[in-house]
């Protein structure tokens, strides 16, 4: 996801009318700016499983998707997938068996 989506989504939630926001929560389940979030956390866990930037920094990663504070990402991290960045990491790129690729 663009960081740039993201600050469109924000202006959406911000000039938008209730019934708007409410039609998209009662789609969704949830509200605009939590279905942004969890769509850039759903990124970043899929750059955290890819190969090619096993040796990317996680911050880079994180800030690349909108996540400027690496402690704050690294928490928000945890609470939505129930384990740290460095650990999904680890099982999608540390190991080469075929259950490592699953992570994602």
């Amino acid at each position: 996801m663009e960081v740039g989506r993201v600050g469109l989504a924000l202006v959406f939630q911000r000039n938008t009318g209730p019934a708007l926001q409410n039609g998209f929560q009662a789609v969704t389940a949830t509200a605009p700016l939590g279905f942004m979030r969890a769509q850039q956390m759903a990124a970043v866990r899929r750059a955290l499983c890819d190969r090619a930037q096993a040796t990317r920094p996680i911050r880079d990663i994180a800030a690349a998707f909108g996540f400027d504070n690496p402690s704050q990402f690294s928490q928000d991290y945890r609470a939505h997938f129930g384990e740290a960045p460095s650990r999904t990491r680890e099982r999608s790129v540390g190991t080469h068996s075929p259950a490592a690729t699953a992570c994602c």
